[in-house]
């Protein structure tokens, strides 16, 4: 009841203001369009440094300071185009990408915190790059899908960040829309659409093995992959097959063979869960009850941000949105 009522309270002044910021005063209209003055904060693995993206030139760049510092140092120099994103490799390792004159076919560049070493992982023309997982437990490697072969399929390739490497995991025959690797970084699931609407599990115990089905499910069930138990033998799932809400199981990966219950609830689905790498456990899980009770809140701000003028409808969805 608490939360109910500081909501409607929030939603109260950010009306309030709305009607009173058009009365009262003008934003210039390039300000919803320039770029930030900073933006993209991550902390790296150790803990020891920050970084974010921030103007130089106009364009945005990767900056990275040491924790406790006041001091920032500038890593990249682009002048034609804005960095599209980025994110630790490691504790002193930055990877980051950006398209050429908006193609948007984004390829992969990595540099030091300090700003030596820079290397273009995947500058091949015409190809996108797409990040499939980090493996954040591996300092030197990451998971990494391009369109080199074919333009319309993304190919799963090992990236070495120390001598640039690329290894093909597998080929995509043009219907897989997701991979999954075990904690060692291997490369051991893929989800596939079959018939259009159907969806298929394909499992290999090696990535010397080809893949091959395991399971297909229609858009009634649902069989979902979180993560390999810490030995790499079993799977973590969510699954409804069999009962009349999601429930989180030990599951088999090589026939979807449940093992056991670990957590069900009957008034609502397990939607996500938890898994510590330091810990190699389960540390939480969590469903869409919240959601629900949160469902007439939600009503209540569509009904009054649509009830805005367009200026007041810009203010309530730059604060709603932090």
């Amino acid at each position: 009841m608490k939360t109910l009522k500081r909501i409607l309270a929030a939603t109260t002044l950010l009306v309030t203001l709305g009607f009173a910021s058009e009365a009262n005063a003008q934003v210039p209209l390039e300000n919803f369009f320039k770029n930030p003055e900073k933006a993209g904060y991550q902390i790296s693995p150790d803990g020891k440094y920050f970084s974010y993206m921030a103007p130089y030139e106009n364009r945005l760049n990767l900056f990275v300071q040491e924790v406790g510092s006041d001091k920032a140092t500038r890593i990249t120099s682009e002048t034609v185009r804005d960095l599209a994103g980025s994110m630790w490799a490691n504790g002193h390792r930055i990877l980051y990408i950006k398209d050429t004159a908006g193609d948007e076919n984004f390829q992969l560049y990595g540099v030091n915190v300090d700003g030596t070493d820079s290397k273009a992982y995947t500058a091949f023309p015409k190809v996108r790059t797409t990040i499939i997982d980090p493996l954040e437990n591996i300092d030197s490697l990451v998971i990494i899908g391009l369109n080199k072969r074919n333009p319309q399929v993304f190919d799963p390739y090992r990236l070495n960040l120390n001598n640039g490497e690329l290894t093909q995991l597998a080929e995509n025959p043009g219907n897989i829309q997701g991979w999954m690797t075990d904690h060692n970084g291997k490369l051991r699931v893929a989800l596939a659409i079959v018939d259009g609407v159907n969806t298929q599990i394909l499992y290999r115990e090696t990535e010397e093995q080809p893949f091959r089905p395991v399971l297909t499910t229609n858009f009634k069930e649902t069989v979902s992959f979180a993560t390999f138990t810490p030995d790499n033998k079993m799977v973590y799932a969510l699954t409804n097959i069999g009962r009349d809400k999601t429930a989180l199981v030990l599951m088999d990966p090589a026939t979807c063979e449940e093992k056991e219950v670990l957590y069900t609830n009957d008034k609502y689905d397990i939607s996500g869960l938890g898994y510590s790498e330091l810990k190699k456990k389960l540390i939480s899980r969590y469903g869409n009850r919240v959601l629900r009770c949160l469902l007439p809140c939600i009503l209540l701000l569509y009904r009054v941000f649509s009830a805005l003028p367009p200026f007041g409808r810009i203010l309530l969805y730059s604060h709603a949105g932090r």
